[in-house]
């Protein structure tokens, strides 16, 4: 194997311009993500400390990672993309060696990506079953609509983090939120 690809779109479109697509070159250590315009490439080294991103999708260069194990190759990218792009996104695979062999495209999966008109919601609370007079709880919930923010309750603040703890005061029902991330 040399070079695998990812092509996240509705449709396998050529040109491949304003879309999502990702490859990554074995020899060199790269991965690449086409700008909007389909006419450069984007390179990274996965694990540095950067971002590549066009106007559909980005992908967190730093979170990124590859394992090669015997014949496999797995490609962790982590993306994420713009609420401009949003829709039920095939997922294409394309592998290909040295020889010039190859997969040819491949649908392997579909991602749908919420579109603006998302609604926040409630994920989950740890620890989420016990008992006992005190417990600070974890709690965790996320808006796909914009930057997070809860704009009903003032006293929650506001910011990017989605994780606010709420304690429970000697026994009383009293409960107090804090912010558990920085601002």
């Amino acid at each position: 194997m040399q070079q695998v690809w990812v092509y996240f779109n509705a449709t396998l479109a050529r040109p491949a311009a304003n879309t999502c697509l990702v490859d990554y070159n074995l020899a060199t250590n790269q991965v690449i993500l086409l700008n909007d315009a389909a006419s450069a490439w984007m390179p990274a080294t996965p694990g540095a400390a950067q971002t590549l991103q066009n106007s559909q999708c980005s992908l967190n260069v730093a979170a990124t990672s590859v394992v090669l194990s015997g014949n496999n190759l797995t490609l962790n990218l982590a993306m994420t993309f713009a609420t401009a792009y949003a829709g039920v996104q095939n997922v294409y695979l394309y592998a290909g060696d040295v020889s010039g062999s190859n997969s040819g495209w491949q649908q392997l999966g579909a991602w749908t990506v919420p579109s603006g008109a998302g609604v926040p919601a409630a994920n989950s609370v740890t620890p989420s079953t016990g008992s006992g007079a005190s417990q600070t709880f974890t709690l965790q919930y996320s808006d796909y609509s914009r930057v997070f923010k809860i704009e009903d309750n003032p006293g929650l603040g506001s910011g990017t983090a989605g994780q606010f703890t709420i304690t429970k005061f000697n026994g009383e029902n009293d409960f107090c939120p804090y912010r558990s991330a920085s601002k």
